[in-house]
């Protein structure tokens, strides 16, 4: 059972090393990733490099498969995933189906071979994040989209071999994104700060998240140049995957899993939707450490509404702009969204969540 080996550093990319392996797999999104590669990176890759640059924000089935058709003939021995999020997942989830062969479905709980059939041999895999990646730079998850519904792999197998978080890659990126992502690493550590299985641990990692978000993040979409900004994101992003490691997530990441796998949002947009009516919901359950996240975000705590209208000013603050579901959430979808929201992240959340409260939140959203 391994661990990411964490190279955190102004410049530390220029470390990258794949010496030994003979064929490389460059996984990439469209857009921001690929240039950051084609820049920083493809010089430093002295093997034979197949670069795929067609993952998507949301990653489907049939993306990973049509990965392994790209490689069907290259004889991959490492893969490098230089992204965010579903290039992350991508990447476990190729280095798995590349070394034990397959359908993604059959390691699923329940299918013919499971997450136990997944083995410590998987092809090499080494992260690159161009933003912080809320902890997928370094996990041993891997999700992907099938017919609407969120699937979930988990095996300490699946964990990279190595990271590279460089500040320097992460420069002048357009502040909508940062926006979005630094949403997800506020969510992640709020609800684990508030989560019925917070603990000592947990706490410590959660609430240092939460200092550095606030401290950094209106700073950095001003200066997103900024490599001290960048820095504390980026560790700010590590703590709240440790903190909901630790601990866990709940309603927010529960509700927001099904949301993006009904509608294909970006995962810190689904977070900024329901985050606000969900820690309404919980408030009374845990008043006390919703009321010091209020006193960190600059208002007074007190109420349901101050925790809700406090996530909501953030967001509006930060310029997130949330999509319209009124002509989405038909009251089918609502019950279909409703019960997806029954995940595993909903185990952890503060006060008990039945389908009807969840569909009551989905009716509240704009």
């Amino acid at each position: 059972m391994g661990m990411t080996k964490i190279n955190f550093d102004v410049g530390v990319i220029s470390k990258l090393n794949t010496k030994g392996f003979k064929n490389v797999l460059v996984l990439t999104g469209t857009q921001f990733s690929l240039e950051i590669f084609e820049k920083n990176i493809k010089g430093l890759i002295k093997s034979n490099c197949h670069v795929y640059a067609s993952i998507p924000v949301n990653l489907n089935d049939y993306d990973v498969y049509a990965v392994m058709n790209y490689v069907a003939d290259k004889n991959i021995d490492c893969i490098i995933s230089v992204g965010v999020e579903s290039v992350m997942d991508c990447g476990r989830l190729t280095s798995m189906l590349m070394t034990h062969g397959g359908f993604l479905h059959d390691y699923l709980p329940g299918g013919k071979i499971g997450p136990l059939g997944i083995t410590p041999d998987v092809i090499h895999h080494i992260t690159v994040p161009i933003m912080p990646a809320a902890g997928y730079e370094i996990s041993s998850y891997a999700s992907f989209r099938c017919m609407g519904e969120k699937k979930m792999l988990i095996s300490p197998y699946l964990v990279p071999k190595a990271t590279y978080i460089d500040p320097m890659l992460m420069r002048n990126l357009p502040p909508e994104l940062w926006a979005v992502l630094g949403f997800d690493c506020f969510a992640t550590s709020l609800m684990a700060y508030t989560s019925v299985l917070a603990n000592p641990t947990s706490d410590a990692y959660a609430w240092q998240a939460l200092e550095s978000y606030a401290c950094c993040y209106k700073k950095l979409l001003q200066d997103p140049g900024n490599i001290e900004h960048i820095k504390h994101a980026a560790s700010a992003s590590i703590n709240a995957f440790l903190a909901a490691n630790y601990s866990s997530t709940g309603a927010v990441h529960a509700i927001a899993d099904a949301l993006c796998a009904r509608f294909g949002f970006r995962y810190g947009i689904a977070l900024a939707l329901v985050c606000s009516e969900v820690c309404a919901f919980n408030y009374d359950a845990n008043q006390e450490r919703f009321d010091k996240v209020v006193g960190l975000l600059g208002s007074k705590g007190g109420s349901a509404k101050a925790i809700k209208d406090a996530i909501d000013n953030l967001i509006k603050e930060e310029g997130i702009q949330l999509p319209s579901l009124k002509d989405k959430l038909t009251d089918s979808e609502i019950e279909k969204i409703a019960r997806s929201s029954m995940n595993y992240a909903m185990n952890g959340n503060i006060k008990r969540m039945t389908e009807v409260d969840v569909a009551e939140i989905l009716r509240r959203l704009p």
